[in-house]
């Protein structure tokens, strides 16, 4: 019975011991990896900035479409309309 307790310990020291080398491994390790992780935060940081402009354009774009007074309208490419804005439907009485 004491040699099975002895077993079970060494095992456990051993499996204590690998993770301790993989932290050691995984802390030289981090200060290797901070500029790429810079790098990606940056890159983020970007994209989600261009996400909030292109958000605040289409806005704009929807507000202009909506609002002209000037026909406005998209085209499929089978030759249909796929979209049209209020002018075109005031002045052809065409909906979607």
């Amino acid at each position: 019975m004491r040699n099975t307790l002895e077993q079970q310990e060494a095992l456990v020291l051993s499996h204590f011991r690998d993770h301790l080398e993989q932290l050691i491994a995984l802390e030289t390790r981090t200060p290797e990896l901070a500029e790429p992780r810079q790098n990606l935060q940056h890159a983020i940081d970007k994209f989600e900035q261009l996400l909030k402009d292109y958000e605040v354009l289409k806005q704009d774009w929807e507000w202009f479409f909506n609002h002209s007074i000037d026909m406005k309208f998209t085209i499929a490419m089978n030759g249909c309309f796929s979209r049209v804005n209020p002018a075109v439907v005031k002045l052809l009485g065409y909906s979607e």
